[in-house]
């Protein structure tokens, strides 16, 4: 089954002319002309390989890595940065044990006095270094991951193997890299439908017509609706692996359209970081229906797929959640807030990999729509500047 991406937009657009916090469909169109040249900008970029989800490719040492991990007897233990440590677990049915943080709580539950385990460090930020070193003798085996789209790749740790892996520590690509590969095959997952729903999603997110690319339409109702005041967005998901995705988009939305400059001035990008939530979330749905009217949300649902369970005589888990989806957006739509329903014409791993593909697309398209620049990083590359000083003072601020 293609894992076709459809957005139901009709919840977003006026009802009348003029009315507040909606699209009028100039919004959208006045946005068509500069979106197909930034498509093409992306189609150039893509061919010179600075975008890894624009080049499908099953990497054998991943394959290789995975299936090697699978037989080994003690357990995987990711360490890095939180998006990174998402993205590259994405694609596997649950999420692999991680250290996203130099927490002792969580070191001392994953690597208790005894256990066999395999650590892989996403290299990148200089904690994860700093816990790398330590952690090295607790494990029977760590191999350092490289791979995190900066120039700072020269870091190696004694006895431990080294993998340069592109985009594997880089929470905007971490999905499509080697390393989410091998993690997955590390689960028993068949890579071959993840490879064919991501290079079905190709040819859709790579068209210039704003209505045909989910990408390009995304990058258009996000910034159109930062326009009639609601730069806000909210994630909805309707299952435990769209919402392993939304966690990570979040991050990705993040790192590639929120910037400034070298004054350190925040610019404004007319977005912030999404609200991410479930689907039938209580909490969540008393922020956008009592909260700022500043927020439009966007509902995720995949098919059910085989493994959908019956419910009764007459229903199933799958239709259950569908009815909580219909009653969310019901309740948006009756309060005026403004809902954009994405549903995925498949379930599991080739879901999210063809999510994964578009949402990216589309965060590079509304930066470059923005006129920021799309893979740079400057907040966080000055924090690792700030992390590398402190690690050589002895008492650096606030310690005392």
């Amino acid at each position: 089954m293609s894992a076709r991406i459809v957005l139901d937009h009709g919840l977003l657009l006026a009802r009348r002319p003029g009315q507040p916090d909606r699209l009028e469909r100039y919004h959208l169109q006045t946005r068509v002309g500069r979106l197909a040249a930034i498509s093409e900008e992306l189609e150039g970029a893509a061919e010179s390989g600075v975008l890894p989800h624009m080049r499908p490719a099953l990497h054998p040492e991943a394959i290789t890595r995975g299936q090697a991990w699978a037989k080994a007897s003690e357990d995987l233990v990711l360490l890095g940065d939180p998006g990174a440590v998402a993205g590259c677990g994405l694609l596997c049915a649950r999420a692999p044990d991680a250290i996203v943080q130099p927490d002792p709580n969580v070191v001392r539950a994953l690597l208790p006095a005894g256990r066999a385990v395999r650590l892989l460090v996403l290299d990148g930020p200089p904690w994860v270094r700093n816990v790398a070193t330590a952690l090295a003798s607790r494990s029977t085996h760590t191999t350092v991951v490289v791979g995190d789209g900066t120039a700072s790749d020269g870091w190696t740790l004694p006895g431990a193997a080294r993998w340069e892996a592109p985009a594997s520590a880089d929470a905007r690509f971490a999905p499509f890299s080697p390393a989410a590969q091998a993690l997955a095959v590390a689960q028993g997952l068949d890579l071959a439908p993840v490879l064919a729903a991501w290079e079905e999603t190709l040819p859709r997110i790579q068209t210039r017509g704003l209505w045909d690319n989910p990408a390009l339409l995304l990058a258009s109702l996000a910034d159109a609706m930062a326009e009639v005041g609601a730069p806000g967005m909210a994630l909805l998901a309707g299952s435990d692996h769209l919402l392993r995705w939304a966690t990570w988009a979040r991050s990705c939305w993040t790192a590639v359209t929120i910037k400034s400059d070298e004054g350190a001035t925040v610019r404004r990008t007319g977005g912030n970081a999404p609200l991410v939530g479930a689907v039938g979330d209580e909490a969540l749905a008393q922020r956008l229906i009592d909260g700022t009217p500043d927020t439009w949300s966007v509902v995720l649902r995949e098919a059910p797929g085989v493994r959908d369970l019956p419910l009764g005589a007459a229903s199933t888990i799958a239709e259950l959640g569908r009815k909580v989806e219909d009653a969310q957006v019901a309740q948006l739509a009756q309060m005026g807030r403004p809902v954009l329903r994405l549903r995925v014409s498949d379930s599991g791993s080739p879901a999210v990999a063809a999510l994964a593909a578009t949402w990216v697309h589309a965060a590079l398209a509304l930066a470059l729509l923005r006129g920021l620049p799309p893979l740079a990083m400057p907040a966080a590359d000055r924090l690792r500047a700030i992390q590398r000083r402190w690690a050589e003072d002895a008492d650096p601020p606030g310690s005392k």
